[in-house]
């Protein structure tokens, strides 16, 4: 996914991702969890890109582009990919992710977002969390051109469930 990649289409695609990764077998789940997207030696995994053969067949991505589909494949393999489902910013503040953490996440430039994105996923898998609608994470990971608004829009959910759960 570039610049110039609709939002519908990433939809679509982040949706086949999800799909594709709940349909693999154990192993290759497995393979995907042990990704990680600031490591150079694990672009030897067959697993990922076997799947990115489907996700992008005539696409070179480049470095930024595999690690940031890396994390999300990773990261897909620890939390179900459900389209509409909850976010991922009112999942990270019901689940205690805090302040602090969930601004490094948003502020992080294109060399860190991997890691940030790996550590939210982590904290959201160690609480519990099975599923959720990881196109807005695509949209930070991928959509360079509505960059700015995915990052407003992240921030409005977590912090509307964290008014939410503070008035409880």
């Amino acid at each position: 996914m570039t610049e110039t990649t609709p939002r519908s289409s990433l939809a679509s695609t982040v949706a086949l991702a999800g799909r594709l990764v709940a349909e693999a077998d154990p192993g290759v789940q497995a393979e995907l969890r042990r990704l990680d997207p600031g490591r150079e030696d694990n672009w030897q995994s067959g697993a990922f890109y076997r799947l990115m053969a489907v996700l992008e067949p005539e696409r070179t991505l480049g470095a930024s582009g595999e690690r940031a589909w890396a994390a999300l494949l990773s990261g897909m393999a620890r939390i179900e990919h459900v389209p509409d489902g909850p976010k991922p910013g009112a999942l990270l503040a019901g689940q205690g992710f805090s302040e602090l953490r969930f601004a490094r996440l948003l502020e992080a430039d294109e060399s860190q977002l991997h890691v940030q994105l790996r550590s939210a996923v982590h904290y959201l898998s160690s609480k519990g969390t099975s599923r959720m609608d990881w196109l807005p994470l695509a949209q930070l990971m991928l959509d360079r051109r509505g960059h700015d608004r995915t990052r407003r829009n992240l921030a409005r959910d977590y912090y509307r469930a964290s008014v939410s759960a503070e008035e409880r």
